[in-house]
């Protein structure tokens, strides 16, 4: 089963991802962080905001 991931701005939809996967979402303005990088970095279509996507 599959759970949408939202963004944490606007709340559109920006993906699907696992159910059994917990997934943290993190706005990005602009820099990567280094010392704790995200695995997946998306764009929101719609609000046009940089998104860290962490899974654990």
């Amino acid at each position: 089963m599959t759970v949408s991931i939202v963004c944490p701005t606007c709340g559109s939809r920006l993906c699907d991802a696992n159910s059994q996967v917990v997934v943290r979402t993190k706005i990005t303005k602009g820099k990567r962080n280094t010392e704790n990088p995200a695995d997946y970095y998306i764009k929101c279509w719609k609000c046009k905001t940089t998104v860290g996507i962490k899974k654990d």
